[in-house]
């Protein structure tokens, strides 16, 4: 992975991280009455002081200020605007987790006033943050407009205040472009809108419940992105805005599960910011496939890091992982992240601050180690049947599959990004751009007949895939991942995961999600540029 010098960059974080003691305890005492505001505030600034100091020396480009000033992401902020106050009744809201379940409750929200903008909300807090940035990128992180209305619903408005709800969303992406736009005066320009509801959306029993209660829960998701997008029409030109669409985060629990295939079409292609942080960590996240809907131009920013959990992730896990998620987007739209904030609430998940620092370190080193990966390296004599390719679907030189037996055929330097052979023995190049050529001719005993070997060339949206047809050896590239399988007669390809072997005398390696397939009649391949 090349470096980004905008964010969202290759290493980034989600924005909370674990309270220190001397501030739990300093809440505490500010609560029992024994120290006042000034007090809770030259706490909240030394431990702010620290967390910044431990981003930096992880290696982040970004930081925040472990959102130390709130009890909650979210309520400390809604709170704050203006007609928004805690209502009579109380919200029990669920949680789960491999061990089992858990609850809380806290107050309903109730509409009680026009939603109006009375402050900047949190400008102070992001002024102190900027005074110890540096070198570092502040990140302001506030929840997005759709959290005022996904804790109530309908029943929050009260109709003498708003007879007409469209005046209501009227009023509160107003209130949230004052905002957007007071921020960016005070010099934000990484601005990160935090959102459960479009990955609670993704869970049929969520949808049921918006139905329950009187939403159109099939086109919910619909309406929140309409009033995010008002609410960022006029932010600063300089400003870059995410968000994070977590499913729950509360004590190393969880609330909600699937993957984002409902919303996800609408999600990367009508909501307008640059850039996504999605939860990855385990499978109630689903797969990457909604990825395919990623446009040009924005950026997913991979939860594959759990901060539900201790455990370090493996190096070879992440990279495998990383590997499957290229096969839907490019590499370079890609960037890593924890799967949520370490601390969404001031309690805390379940993990200790040796284990967050530790997982910071890992998402900071691993894309500087996946792109060192991906520079093609000489094959080896000792191993000349061994596929030598990486995935780099945005890459617009040549990709070339190389026969060591032909070494001195083509310099290294004209490789481009993939190094390999072919089943047949052969070589073939391919850009990303349509362009297929053959640097040169295989030797025996390899080298197919022409008259039964036929290349063709697919487009795959702005990939391409390059087959080679013949009795002896098949090989596809697609959607940014290589794979390779022999249709050799009388050959039975092996799938599993890591390296595959074919019966005939073929051993690849290929990615843990790759399909192996016998024949080329499963492609569908419009003739291309070589016979």
């Amino acid at each position: 992975m090349e470096p980004r010098t905008i964010p969202p960059f290759r290493a980034d974080h989600v924005g909370s991280l674990l309270r220190p003691p001397e501030l739990l305890a300093a809440r505490a005492d500010y609560t029992a009455g024994k120290i006042g505001a000034e007090g809770l505030r030259a706490a909240e600034d030394a431990a702010i002081a620290s967390a910044v100091a431990l981003q930096q020396d992880a290696g982040l480009k970004s930081i925040t200020d472990g959102e130390f000033r709130r009890t909650s992401w979210h309520m400390d902020f809604i709170y704050q605007l203006g007609g928004i106050e805690p209502g009579s009744e109380s919200l029990q809201v669920s949680f789960k987790n491999a061990a089992g379940e858990t609850s809380f409750s806290s107050a309903a929200l109730h509409v009680a006033g026009p939603v109006r903008l009375e402050h900047t909300i949190f400008g102070d807090a992001f002024s102190y943050l900027a005074s110890l940035a540096g070198d570092s990128l502040p990140k302001m992180t506030i929840p997005s407009p759709s959290m005022v209305h996904y804790r109530g619903g309908p029943a929050m408005i009260d109709p003498v205040v708003y007879p007409d709800p469209e005046q209501f969303w009227a009023d509160l992406s107003a209130a949230y472009a004052e905002q957007v736009r007071r921020l960016g005066a005070l010099g934000c320009r990484y601005l990160q809108l935090d959102d459960t509801s479009l990955a609670y959306l993704n869970d049929p029993a969520q949808r049921a419940m918006l139905s329950e209660r009187g939403d159109d829960a099939e086109h919910q998701h619909l309406r929140y992105i309409r009033q995010m997008n008002a609410a960022l029409a006029g932010r600063p030109q300089a400003m870059v805005v995410t968000t994070h669409a977590c499913r729950g985060n509360f004590r190393s629990y969880w609330a909600a599960e699937g993957g984002y295939d409902f919303v996800a079409e609408a999600l990367f292609n009508e909501l307008d910011v640059d850039g996504f942080f999605l939860e990855y960590d385990d499978e109630r996240s689903g797969g990457f496939e909604p990825l395919r809907f990623l446009p040009k131009g924005k950026v997913v920013v991979l939860g594959l890091v759990t901060t539900k959990r201790g455990e370090l992730e493996s190096k070879d896990a992440l990279k495998a992982r990383i590997d499957e998620a290229a096969r839907f987007a490019p590499l370079e739209q890609l960037c890593l992240s924890p799967q949520c904030g370490f601390s969404s609430t001031v309690e805390g998940n379940k993990i200790t601050v040796e284990e967050e620092i530790a997982k910071l370190r890992l998402i900071v080193r691993w894309p500087k180690r996946c792109g060192a990966e991906r520079e093609a390296r000489p094959p080896s004599s000792s191993s000349p049947r061994r596929w030598l390719g990486w995935p780099s679907p945005l890459d617009n030189a040549p990709a070339v599959l190389h026969n060591p037996g032909i070494n001195g055929l083509l310099p290294p330097k004209h490789w481009g990004p993939m190094a390999g052979k072919d089943a047949c023995g052969g070589m073939w190049a391919i850009s990303t751009r349509g362009r297929a050529r053959w640097p040169g001719a295989a030797p025996a005993p390899w080298r197919p007949e022409r008259r039964t070997t036929r290349w063709s060339l697919r487009r795959a949206g702005d990939m391409a895939a390059a087959t080679c047809h013949s009795d002896q050896g098949h090989l596809s590239r697609s959607l940014g991942t290589a794979g390779v399988y022999c249709d050799r007669r009388g050959a039975s390809p092996e799938r599993r995961r890591g390296p595959a072997r074919c019966s005939c005398w073929s051993r690849w390696l290929t990615t843990e999600s790759e399909t192996l397939r016998q024949g080329p009649k499963d492609h569908l391949d419009e003739p291309g540029g070589l016979r």
